[in-house]
């Protein structure tokens, strides 16, 4: 049985970037790759990258999209990503199962049945739906090495004292609470 994995990013350029070049190495080594884009995100790679033509002429490579649910005007601020994942939870769960299994049983374009996704940890519906129709699923962080170290390094740094840093007190305006309080 030939090899066949789907691809689900957070849709932001910073998530789906990593999760492309994956995509494109695994699509080399002859694995299926179905990569999943919301509208949104694949129209402003169609515009801005010249990967997406590359891509999608590879054998064992084809993008799909699903909706997020937001107006196509909506500016989809990232500091209002919390309003994305619920819109993307109630409008692109159905477009997204069948993608992993199509109503016929049988793959549109003759590939594989889905054997894998591969999804992105901060995407809660990429890794929900899957483990709901028992495919196995594979966290992939798209997050730099940098970033890697550095949340590795925060409980060293709490446990030395030097977080929070002495001193420092920051009020958190938006949400109305303090979030370091060390002065008491």
């Amino acid at each position: 049985m030939a090899a066949h994995a789907v691809i689900f990013t957070f849709p932001s350029q910073g998530n789906a970037s990593p999760m492309l070049k994956l995509a494109e190495l695994l699509s080399l080594a002859n694995i299926h790759i179905t990569f999943i884009n919301t509208e949104n995100i694949h129209r402003r790679f169609l515009l801005h990258s010249p990967d997406l033509d590359r891509l999608a002429r590879l054998p064992c490579f084809r993008f799909r999209t699903i909706p997020d649910g937001l107006p196509e005007d909506h500016p989809r601020p990232m500091l209002d990503f919390l309003n994305l994942m619920q819109s993307l939870s109630s409008f692109s769960r159905q477009p997204y199962k069948e993608i992993l299994t199509p109503a016929s049983g049988i793959d549109p374009d003759g590939w594989p049945r889905v054997t894998c996704v591969i999804a992105d940890g901060t995407l809660s519906l990429a890794y929900e739906v899957p483990a709901e129709l028992g495919l196995p699923v594979i966290f992939f962080r798209t997050s730099s090495a940098c970033s890697f170290w550095a949340y590795h390094c925060i409980p060293l740094l709490l446990k030395n004292g030097e977080l929070p840093f002495p001193g420092y007190r920051r009020v958190d305006r938006r949400l109305g609470r303090q979030m370091f309080d060390i002065n008491g």
